[in-house]
Parts: structure tokens; sequence; C-alpha cells
């Protein structure tokens, strides 16, 4: 039959599975996530626990490789619950044709940027200064790049300060004088840096390998203070996304797009200043919150969740102990839950291991053909949701052992979210909100 242990400390566990104990409270699990695992006939000696010890910490991302991302986040934004976060781009520009002849005495009459909106928007849309810097290094494609790179560029800004500040908001209209443009975040550059471009020697133009010599690309980024409090998405690969430049000769007037596409090179870099619970992860030596406290999952290389179970290496001791399902609740707090909807929280977290070499990679679940390990929000219980079965079989195992299991945002390298948890002991365990604590849920034979 089904054994439904409400309180078991490891201890009694293994009493139980040597067949010591005496067990009651029993009902079947409410779920069938996992069970598939094992045999019909196991399943009549089946029991489940959910107070096996769960401990949560929040760990700063240092870093997060974000090059040949598909979109850029771009903007200073505000969290009511995490504080200030910027976003900006590092990106060469191709030639959209070469050998280009600007004609007799060329003369500029506009440059800007156009970046294509993904209708992304984190916070609310606001006016805010946005700067634009020569990187004085290449951006290629083919190189691996982290969101807290130090880009290095020259220090002049070539945005026009006329045209400041810039309103990050996908839903608006561009007015042009009388013309009405479809939304674009449209960064006017100075005349003096067009004009620069019209003058170089006619070789620059050949093919984009003597161009990105000449202009190894662009950094774009939001002032580190002042007004602000929303960031946009914006599309790095379709094509639609260009550095526009209007000028005349003597005999015409004329119009060339540098492309911004997915053969340009590019990487997103990530600034926070925190507040609230994260306000530690301002000073470098802090990079990790006390269990079980201030338990926040942030994208943009923000935070993530080191979980743990300690009980489990208390019963690695007990010989062919059977995972039909172990099931990770992750309820959200009210904090979370209260604050308006231009703050949503991710719809999914992934969840990781690390290799021997120490970089992220899926934990065996993932790995695991015809498995759900779900991770996604349910609204209907306020939670997040994890099947683990193989990852905590293998952990019982030994073949998982030593290799800490994160969860972290989906979207990470291209969204400004966040969300608060529960932890395992929010709420009295014999009361009626016990429910809404983080826990394990742990279906097992032996």
């Amino acid at each position: 039959m089904w054994k439904f242990c409400a309180r078991l400390t490891p201890a009694a566990l293994a009493l139980m599975i040597g067949g010591v104990a005496t067990l009651a409270s029993c009902k079947r699990p409410e779920t069938n996530v996992g069970l598939d695992l094992q045999s019909a006939g196991d399943l009549l000696s089946a029991y489940q626990t959910d107070t096996l010890e769960l401990r949560l910490t929040t760990v700063r991302e240092d870093s997060l490789e974000t090059d040949n991302l598909s979109t850029a986040v771009i903007g200073r934004m505000w969290h009511p619950l995490t504080g200030w976060h910027k976003g900006s781009l590092a990106t060469q520009l191709r030639l959209s044709a070469p050998d280009v002849n600007f004609g007799e005495n060329p003369v500029i009459d506009s440059l800007y940027l156009s970046l294509h909106y993904t209708g992304s928007l984190f916070g609310q849309p606001a006016a805010q200064r946005l700067m634009v810097h020569r990187l004085t290094e290449p951006v290629l494609l083919d190189s691996t790049y982290y969101s807290n790179r130090d880009w290095q560029m020259e220090e002049a800004d070539l945005a026009d300060d006329a045209f400041q500040p810039v309103v990050l908001d996908p839903n608006r209209d561009v007015l042009i004088g009388e013309d009405t443009l479809s939304p674009e975040l449209r960064i006017y550059l100075t005349d003096e840096f067009g004009q620069s471009l019209l003058d170089a020697d006619p070789a620059v133009y050949a093919s984009n390998t003597e161009w990105t010599e000449f202009l190894p690309g662009l950094f774009i980024t939001p002032t580190a203070t002042g007004a602000g409090d929303g960031a946009v998405g914006v599309d790095l690969a379709n094509g639609l996304s260009e550095l526009v430049m209007h000028y005349h000769n003597d005999t015409d007037t004329l119009i060339y797009e540098f492309s911004i596409n997915a053969l340009c090179g590019r990487a997103n870099h990530f600034d926070h200043d925190w507040l609230g619970d994260l306000a530690p992860f301002n000073h470098a030596e802090n990079g990790q919150l006390p269990s079980n406290e201030g338990l926040h999952v942030f994208s943009a290389a923000g935070s993530k969740i080191l979980v743990e179970f300690p009980d489990l290496l208390e019963l690695r001791e007990q010989p062919e102990l059977a995972v039909h399902k172990a099931e990770l609740w992750l309820p959200v707090s009210d904090e979370s839950l209260d604050i308006d909807a231009r703050y949503p929280i991710q719809d999914q977290f992934f969840a990781l291991t690390v290799n021997a070499d120490g970089n992220p990679v899926s934990t065996p679940d993932q790995n695991s053909i015809g498995l759900n390990i779900n991770g996604n929000y349910d609204a209907d219980t306020l939670a997040y949701r994890f099947n683990l079965s193989q990852t905590v079989q293998q952990m019982l195992n030994g073949t998982l052992e030593d290799q800490p299991i994160y969860l972290v945002s989906n979207r990470s390298g291209i969204s400004f979210q966040g969300v608060k948890l529960n932890g395992p002991k929010d709420h009295d365990p014999t009361g009626d909100q016990a429910y809404r604590n983080a826990r394990l849920v742990l279906t097992f034979s032996h």
C-alpha cells in the first residue's frame, strides 16, 4: 500500500526502510509525475515525505556568457524589490554594400541608430539619456564574451545631445516632422561623427574586414544615474536594426545603411545596483546570502538559487533506495505577488549543475528522454515545480556526489525579470499556510 510520512527525519526513515518503524497517516501521493520510473510492483510499498531538510541559498551570478544572442536589453530599469539594473550592448556594424562611392563633396545630413524593438518592455516606458561610444577593440563573431566584460572604448560620447533623452517604448510611434513611423529605438549621433565616416579613405569601404578595422564597433549604454526606470529588448538578428546615414553630395541626396544582423559580433553587458535583500551583493566579498533568507532569482547575470538536500547524505547509507518521484516546490512570496504587472516574474526556471571544469550543464533529469523536468510557474498553486527524480536518485547512488544544483532564470541573457521565493520555514509547518513553504516531496521505495 501507499504510505505517507508526515514528519520524517532521516533516522526515522532509516528505521522504516529496515522494517522496524510503525507508520501512520498514510495516503496516496497527489501527483504521478515521475512514477513511471519504477515498475508497478514497486509502488505497492512506496512511501512519501515532504519533511526532509531543504536548504536554499541566494548566490550572486558574477557573469553570464552573452555573445551572439539574438536580443539585447538596453536601458536602466528600476525593480521595486531589487534596485537598479542597466543593460548595454557592444556590437559590430557591417557594410550593406562594399566599395561605396559617396560622390563629390559628401556632407552629412543626419546619422542615427535605428534599433528594432522585440516588443519586450521591462519596468515602465521612460525617457532616458543614452550614450554611444566608439569601441577600440573588435567584437568578434567567433569569440566568447561575458556580461561583465570591461570593453575598451573611446571616452567621447557620440550621441547627439539635441535628441536626448530618448523615450524607450516599444508601443510608441516615432514622429519625424509630420511623418509617423513604426516604433523603433532611434538614437541620433553627432554630425561630426557622421562626417568622419564620409571623409574616411575609400579603402575603408572595400570590404567588411577593412571596415571593422576602421570602426571595430559601438557600445550603447544608458547613463549610470538620472531619469529612467525601464529597459527594452531590441532585435540584433533579423537585419532590421542598423546605423542609417543621410547625406548629400554635389549632385544628389542619398542614404547609406550599416547593418546590425546575425553576422555581426555582439555581446550584452549588465550592471546592477542592488537594494533590499540583495544590497550585500554590491560588495565584492559578499557572494551569497544566509541560507533560506532573501531568496531571489534575477535574470541578466543577477542572482540564482543553490539547492541542497542535507538529509540525502544520511539516506545514502540505505541500500537500493528507489526514487519514484522527487518534486521540488518553490512557492512565490507575497512580496512578488503584490507588485504590479509592469514587473512580471519569470515564467520558468532552469535547473543546472556543473561539470568537472566548473561550467554549467543540465541535470540528469533534463537529459532523460521522455521525462518532463517542468520548472514552470504554476499560477494555480503560485509556485514553481521541478521534477528532480533522476537527480535525487543519482545523489543517493553517489554518482552525482558533491555537485551543486542551481536554479536560474530562463531568458537570463535577454531580460530583466526577478522573483522572490518563500523558504522552507517562512510559514508555520502545522498551520494552514504550510503549503506556501518551499519543500521537496519525495516518493520512494526500498
